[in-house]
């Protein structure tokens, strides 16, 4: 069957051929419609790539762009990874699958020819992403160009991209989320695609003036730290909204980059079976509900409780979804590769994800069902201490995790990262960096502040037994925070 992405690229590339397809960011190198074109139909010739599977392993972003579109027009399987992984562990990652890792036989170069034949177990034109294995062995999440691009065209339509759109990405590109709603998104509403290898702190203002971005598509640590250094006002006037995902975003945050840069926030909700999207917010700033990752798009969702029956609004439970964007099986790495589906009987998936629905149907994500803490039968959500702590003005950031209690079983416990002072901020509080007088006294009295604060605002059951002050929390490069790292972080 021909690619539907080789179609669509050759249309875009007789339709707008001197438009700017793709803009890196921080060089300002440009890829024409019309160039894009031309360099997808060199892959698409490869005859030898059609349902082969292929490590994409690429640094450059415009490289990696072309080379993803390219390898799916030319029907390859693409196992995206991570330019930086080391290749003892993208080899012990990927050879379950049967991909060949030696430099001599890369299908990326144009002059080699390897003989290895196309493989069984995935429809030619497909992504295979990796689950993070947290539960078990890394399972692969195959998604077919034609899942890919309706996921992506349900992004575009409800984000109304359009031709006169520059969207920004500087998400990992070895993601879904940068994959669906930056490089396929843009494909099909003609929208030009500005990316940049990672996020750039400084300068981050100056490149959406120069590239005229009119969408931010971000994570929350990201409009975090933009909040802290607003735009100028000709620049967040042309900018549409920002767009937040991978990760919960803080109500606090959201109120702050909000207020501080005069741009508004679409909060979202997606995974990686999901092909990215699977909540948003309504495009119109009025009908938004902050907190909330909006009402689900194009799919079924329910929320359940342990066994299996849907729960009435309002109440928490397990967070299910069914639809054409979400995938129907795994991949489990083997010789070769073996299917188990990905739902339940009924086809369902669970996401993991614990929530409610309100009244009006839209979502809201209390964290991990891995990540409820069961303090003597009373269950504790990480997100909502998280929240309360959050509104202390010297809280920066802060993620809550269980750790084992030897009479409850399990107890919270909190890490914050203080706000470092800064003039006009008001705050007396913070980290070593802008403090005055004695640090270590102002850093005992903040925290004695925070405790305060979950005496006021919590139960008992729900207050932290510790609250760590860390200068930072550990995460994925996606920007969510890593629980696992900061147990182990909490045992030591």
């Amino acid at each position: 069957m021909p690619s539907r992405i080789a179609a669509l690229v050759a249309e875009r590339g007789e339709r707008a051929a001197p438009d700017a397809a793709l803009v890196e960011g921080r060089t300002g190198q440009t890829v024409t419609w019309g160039d894009l074109a031309g360099r997808v139909d060199e892959w698409t010739g490869r005859s030898d790539l059609a349902g082969r599977a292929v490590l994409l392993k690429e640094e450059r972003p415009l490289a990696f762009i072309t080379a993803y579109l390219g390898l799916l027009a030319a029907g390859a399987v693409v196992f995206p990874m991570a330019p930086d992984a080391p290749e003892t562990d993208v080899a012990a990652a990927l050879a379950g699958f049967g991909i060949d890792v030696n430099p001599e036989a890369n299908p990326m170069n144009p002059a080699s020819r390897s003989q290895a034949a196309p493989v069984g177990w995935a429809e030619p034109g497909t992504v295979v992403l990796r689950t993070s294995g947290t539960t078990g062995t890394p399972k692969g999440v195959p998604l077919g160009e034609a899942r890919l691009l309706h996921a992506a065209s349900l992004v575009a339509r409800h984000h109304g991209f359009s031709p006169d759109d520059t969207v920004y990405s500087s998400l990992p590109l070895f993601h879904i989320n940068a994959q669906v709603v930056g490089v396929l998104a843009s494909l099909v509403s003609g929208a030009t695609l500005a990316v940049d290898d990672r996020f750039h702190r400084r300068g981050f203002w100056d490149v959406m003036d120069r590239c005229g971005v009119t969408v931010i598509n971000a994570v929350p640590a990201i409009l975090a730290i933009l909040a802290e250094e607003p735009p100028a006002a000709t620049v967040a006037a042309r900018i549409r909204f920002a767009r937040s995902a991978s990760a919960p975003l803080p109500p606090t945050t959201l109120r702050r980059f909000e207020e501080r840069c005069g741009i508004g926030v679409l909060e979202t909700y997606g995974m990686t079976e999901a092909a990215g999207q699977i909540c948003a917010n309504p495009l119109e700033p009025a009908a938004r509900r902050p907190g909330s990752v909006g009402p689900p798009v194009s799919l079924d969702l329910r929320v359940v409780d342990g066994q299996g029956a849907t729960v009435a609004p309002g109440a928490a439970g397990l967070i299910e979804i069914l639809g054409p964007t979400v995938v129907d099986h795994y991949l489990v790495p083997g010789a070769p590769p073996s299917r188990v589906p990905a739902g339940g009987a009924s086809g369902w998936l669970r996401t993991g994800d614990v929530g409610y629905r309100d009244d009006g149907g839209f979502v809201h994500l209390l964290g991990r069902i891995d990540g409820v803490i069961n303090r003597g039968g009373e269950k504790v959500y990480p997100r909502h201490v998280e929240d309360v702590l959050r509104r202390h003005p010297g809280v920066a950031e802060v993620a809550v995790v269980g750790e084992p209690d030897p009479v409850l079983g399990e107890r919270p416990v909190a890490f914050v990262v203080a706000r470092a002072r800064t003039p006009g901020n008001g705050l007396t509080n913070g980290l070593t960096h802008g403090l005055r007088g004695d640090p270590a006294g102002d850093l005992a009295r903040f925290q004695e502040e925070l405790f305060e604060l979950c005496e006021r605002e919590l139960s008992r059951h729900q207050r932290p037994a510790r609250i760590h002050l860390a200068r930072s929390l550990p995460s994925t490069p996606t920007g969510k925070v890593r629980p696992d790292a900061l147990r182990a972080m909490a045992a030591s």
